[in-house]
């Protein structure tokens, strides 16, 4: 069997963490087939939920949905490195798969799009919207009317803990 560079170095790194004594029970092939196969898995796995999300039409439900998905992605996780490293590869795919739907649905249809952004305005960075024209800090007692024009201002007389503000004066 020919070996080259990488076969070696991941039948190195595959026996350093399994012991060398034995090695001469098994071929080299028998000890790469497992970390191989798994890695097929992990990047099959990877890609078919970047793919579903990706193709998916942009709608409210499902950019909530992948939203819910990157949250829970987002959590610290205990697993082992190659479990972390899915896991980061799948929050950076998620992420711009959630990017392209918020695009799409604001070329489409800019109401549905102000309407998710404002609901989702607490779980997703400003940042990381494609337009925050309209869209209300999540942070600030001002609340879009959706109902009448989309410029309307309803000013709520709390803040976001839900502390009573200050009155406006007049002058």
């Amino acid at each position: 069997m020919v070996m080259n560079l990488r076969t070696c170095l991941l039948l190195a790194s595959v026996l350093a963490t399994q012991g060398f004594s034995s090695l001469k029970s098994k071929s080299p092939v028998e000890y790469l087939s497992e970390p191989i196969s798994n890695a097929l898995s992990s990047t099959y796995r990877v890609f078919t939920s970047a793919n579903e999300a990706f193709r998916a039409t942009p709608s409210p439900l499902s950019i909530t949905t992948l939203t819910d998905e990157i949250l829970a992605l987002e959590e610290p996780a205990t697993s082992s490195s190659d479990g972390n490293m899915e896991r980061r590869l799948t929050l950076a795919l998620l992420t711009t798969a959630r990017s392209s739907q918020l695009n799409r649905l604001l070329r489409t249809d800019r109401t549905a799009y102000i309407a998710t952004a404002t609901f989702l305005s607490s779980s997703i960075p400003r940042e990381q919207l494609p337009n925050v024209q309209n869209i209300p800090h999540p942070r600030s007692g001002t609340i879009t009317s959706l109902d009448t024009d989309a410029t309307t201002q309803v000013t709520t007389g709390v803040d976001y803990l839900g502390r009573e503000l200050v009155p406006d004066c007049t002058l």
